[in-house]
């Protein structure tokens, strides 16, 4: 599972504060979280084999992101913890009736490139599928699709976050390559075409080895 492997900072609140203002929030915690890792999570929990590919800092929310992965039995062969870079954050305000906004930003030493792509390629080599968020740059999006379909590998995109130039983007996207979303919103199956690998439906396995293995990057 390729993509973003962040610290999520949630912040109930009954409002935003305007500019200027001080409020006590109803509550303020932080979790592990980001989109590849909650669909390394999910998929782990599922009975797939998976790898994380990204990167966090050298920090305490980075340590409680590789002991997150590493609970949840995910490998962190090919994850990159950054001396000179800061684990990145979301902040997540959640409204009295569930709304959310997210604000979130990735430092470029935060980011995974497509040199640590490049070196998770045993990953991509033993994978049935590689799944990438568009949380990744557009260079290592398009190093991944290269990269999975030398390997032979079946590639799946989740479109999440919404690119800022969507045709510029598509440009740098091989053509041959085939890509499949997942919906934005949570829904039952939503992981099925992950697991419907060489023509055939993966259900509750009796062995994990039966489960197909996936590189979460």
């Amino acid at each position: 599972m390729i993509g973003a492997y962040v610290a999520d900072c949630f912040v109930a609140a009954p409002r935003f504060p305007r500019w200027g203002e001080e409020y006590e929030a109803r509550s303020i915690r932080t979790a592990p979280g980001g989109k590849a890792l909650n669909q390394a999570v999910a998929l782990a929990r599922l009975g797939a084999h998976v790898s994380a590919i990204g990167v966090v800092g050298k920090d305490g929310l980075g340590c409680d992101i590789m002991s997150a992965l590493i609970r949840e039995g995910i490998e962190t062969e090919f994850f990159v913890t950054c001396e000179k870079a800061a684990t990145s954050i979301c902040i997540c305000f959640v409204g009295d009736n569930g709304q959310t906004s997210f604000v979130w930003h990735i430092d470029e030493g935060g980011a995974v490139t497509p040199e640590i792509v490049r070196a998770a390629e045993p990953a991509l080599r033993r994978a049935d599928a590689v799944l990438v968020t568009f949380e990744a740059p557009v260079p290592t999006i398009r190093e991944v699709l290269k990269l999975a379909n030398r390997c032979d590998a079946q590639v799946f995109v989740q479109p999440a976050p919404p690119l800022s130039n969507r045709s510029a983007a598509a440009a740098h996207y091989p053509g041959e390559t085939s890509m499949f979303s997942f919906p934005t919103r949570q829904k039952p199956g939503r992981y099925s075409k992950v697991l419907e690998l060489s023509g055939k439906l993966c259900k509750r396995p009796t062995s994990p080895m039966r489960w197909p293995h996936v590189s979460v990057a």
